[in-house]
C-alpha cells in the first residue's frame, strides 16, 4: 500500500517539519501552503492554496484527487 499524505501550512514551522518526517519515512506528500517551501524531493508535491478561501480549496482537493488516481 502507497503510504500518503496531506498536510498544511508546508511553508514553515510544524507543517515543514512534519513535511520532512514524513519525506524522510518514505511518504508521498501533497503540501498545502501559500508559499513554496525550500523542499526539493521527488516524492514531494506543492499545490499553493490559502486555505482560508473556500475556491482554492476547492481546487486544490481536485488537484490531489488527480495525482492520487
Amino acid at each position: 500500500m502507497r503510504k500518503t499524505a496531506v498536510i498544511t501550512g508546508v511553508s514553515k514551522g510544524i507543517g515543514k517539519e512534519l513535511c520532512e518526517q514524513l519525506l524522510s519515512k518514505g511518504y508521498e506528500v501533497t503540501g498545502l501552503g501559500r508559499n513554496k517551501p525550500d523542499i526539493e524531493h521527488p516524492q514531494f508535491n506543492f499545490i499553493k492554496v490559502d486555505v482560508r478561501n473556500y475556491i482554492e480549496i476547492c481546487n486544490a482537493v481536485l488537484n490531489i484527487k488527480t495525482l492520487y488516481q
